[in-house]
């Protein structure tokens, strides 16, 4: 599907797949054991019911691109890891979340997410090399490492050549062979700095350690603030060197993947203290609000970068923050104050 010629057949053709799918028949196909069951051609090519229950907060195109976007992140996800949790996982929460506005309130109840069965940590990732070099040498290093990120970034990964990034950074072909033995291992480093880039963003003060529904507010505004400069021009910087390099070997994978670990954990963390402070019901399952997050960053930015518009993101993410606000605990009654009722003395 081309995103870009095309954008608003994008939102239409979910919306129209919306009209068709019960939410009892989206449960049932995210229950199949078959991970292809998943796939929207599966979904799309079955012959399903016309289902008229409407949903009546949410304009379904908003509904839509947080379908799309969230099959999106699934599938980066996914093919980075080589498993099939991240897309279960994903499917769980749109649909989920797709609950939240039915019309009849028996059917708003969330359903559980499936225990991940396939969940493999990463391979270790490449060795630290750093140690053999001087501190000039690692900032000449750190300054080619950076410079290629940006290159990749603007120009894709297959669109620059060793020559262009010795070009643009300014050192010699011998300091390049110096420090990397050749592209991929490059590459591999620019993973590793985009990682740490990451870490850094979402470590910043004002987010605290994402454990508070103030830090994941304001972690979805800081996200929001990167649109216009970072994710309309190029996407997410993680994300679509992610998406270039899916048919990399597995050790490239599992670089990429080692960095997607990392930033799990970082909301895993912080929604695990939720929990335990009260803050989340029983109920909510912190891997599965992990890896829900995530795929809707990693969808929204993919969308919105498609579509060249900021609404995908904005819906997308929003959807992920009210999954998880879903999750709240009922508000405790007052208890109404009693009224002493004066007297008549004699």
């Amino acid at each position: 599907m081309e995103l870009k010629d095309n954008p608003d057949s994008v939102s239409l053709r979910i919306k129209e797949m919306l009209d068709r799918i019960s939410l009892e028949e989206q449960d049932r196909l995210l229950d199949e054991q078959d991970a292809q069951s998943l796939l929207p051609e599966r979904i799309e090519s079955a012959q399903l019911v016309r289902h008229r229950k409407l949903w009546r907060v949410k304009p379904k195109t908003q509904l839509a691109l947080v379908v799309i976007a969230g099959h999106q992140g699934a599938a980066t996800l996914t093919f980075t890891y080589r498993q099939e949790w991240p897309l279960a996982d994903t499917l769980r929460f749109v649909v989920n979340y797709l609950r939240l506005f039915a019309a009849d309130p028996a059917e708003r109840t969330a359903r559980r997410p499936r225990r991940p069965r396939d969940r493999q940590p990463p391979e270790a990732v490449m060795a630290d090399t750093t140690e053999r070099f001087t501190r000039k040498g690692l900032a000449t290093r750190t300054r080619i490492v950076e410079g290629t990120a940006q290159l990749m970034f603007e120009q894709g990964v297959s669109g620059i050549s060793l020559n262009d990034v010795r070009s643009a950074v300014g050192v010699s072909g011998s300091q390049l062979s110096h420090y990397f033995a050749d592209k991929r291992d490059l590459t591999r480093e620019v993973i590793v700095a985009r990682t740490n880039e990451v870490i850094a963003f979402h470590t910043q003060p004002q987010l605290r350690a994402l454990d508070s529904w103030q830090a994941l507010r304001a972690w979805g505004d800081a996200c929001v603030a990167q649109v216009p400069t970072v994710y309309l021009p190029g996407g997410c910087t993680y994300g679509s060197l992610t998406g270039e390099l899916l048919e990399a070997d597995d050790e490239v994978l599992d670089d990429l993947a080692a960095g997607y670990e990392q930033w799990l954990k970082l909301f895993h963390d912080g929604l695990t203290a939720m929990r335990h402070r009260g803050d989340l019901t029983d109920a909510a399952d912190p891997r599965h609000l992990a890896v829900a997050l995530l795929a809707a960053h990693q969808g929204g930015t993919l969308l919105t970068y498609a579509t060249g518009r900021a609404e995908p993101f904005s819906a997308t993410v929003n959807a992920a923050l009210d999954y998880v606000g879903s999750f709240r605990p009922a508000p405790k009654k007052r208890r109404s104050r009693s009224v002493t009722q004066p007297t008549n003395k004699p």
